[in-house]
């Protein structure tokens, strides 16, 4: 009978610390999910950061080549302004 009874106390005892195991790995899980989660999101955060500093980039760099484009033509309207002038005085 005390040994029945003893064998019964250990089962329990086992049985006890396999939930308390399953419950702790659950926990686990949730918590690694949670992490990864959070992972993914700052990854996602990241990229349309990385994202938006291109389009930035793309927006200043065709500024510049527009900027550029009119000094140009300026220059070239300068030039033509020259020729046309000194053409007028030294051949008119």
């Amino acid at each position: 009978m005390i040994l029945n009874a003893k064998c019964h106390a250990i089962r329990d005892t086992q049985l006890l610390e396999k939930q308390i195991i399953r419950k702790e790995l659950h926990d686990e899980e949730r918590r690694l999910d949670y992490v990864m989660e959070i992972d993914r999101q700052n990854a996602i955060l990241m990229e349309e950061e990385i994202e938006k500093r291109r389009k930035e980039e793309k927006l200043v760099g065709a500024m510049k080549i527009m900027e550029q484009i009119e000094e140009n033509e300026k220059v070239a309207d300068g030039i033509i302004y020259n020729v046309v002038n000194y053409s007028y005085e030294h051949y008119a």
